[in-house]
């Protein structure tokens, strides 16, 4: 393995890696969440907005290979955004996605995808990024694959379990 400087997060970019970081289940690709609140939907040149950075990795060198964007996510009813945050629409949050989970299965890889600053959930395509299911962890309680992920949240800044989140087995 080697030091791999991504040109995107430079000391003068507007977005960072955060705590996400996972394989393919395969081996052939590293996925990274990638978070910005300064230009959340990277409208400016050069900016990714949030997302999940896919790499190939190949020989022990990682190569950026495409970004996987995630819009700002509707937030549940009776919820605010912090003032420091809200650099989105009415109703919505900057996703900031944290922690990742990789489930393998029907040929392709989804990502279980952790948003810290809009406390929601998505399964996206590996290959496209489309989303193909969000929720609330509360909200998933009837599916059958269990998945838990971890992420830190940094208003309470102590790492807390998003609890268990369920998907449906053939999603």
């Amino acid at each position: 393995m080697s030091d791999f400087p991504d040109v995107r997060l430079s000391d003068t970019s507007h977005q960072t890696y955060f705590l996400g970081l996972a394989f393919s289940s395969d081996g052939n690709h590293l996925y990274a969440s990638m978070g910005s609140i300064t230009d959340p939907t990277g409208a400016k040149a050069g900016n990714t907005g949030n997302g999940v950075a896919v790499y190939k990795f190949e020989n022990g060198k990682v190569n950026p290979e495409r970004f996987l964007k995630i819009a700002p996510q509707k937030i549940a009813a009776g919820k605010k955004v912090a003032f420091g945050v809200s650099k989105t629409a009415a109703g919505t949050a900057i996703p900031y996605p944290a922690g990742l989970a990789v489930i393998s299965g029907k040929g392709s890889d989804r990502l279980l995808v952790a948003n810290n600053l809009s406390d929601n959930v998505v399964l996206l395509d590996s290959g496209d990024g489309r989303v193909l299911r969000q929720f609330r962890p509360e909200q998933a309680r009837n599916d059958s694959v269990v998945v838990s992920l971890y992420c830190r949240c940094h208003r309470r800044r102590t790492p807390r379990l998003v609890q268990s989140v369920e998907l449906l087995s053939g999603g």
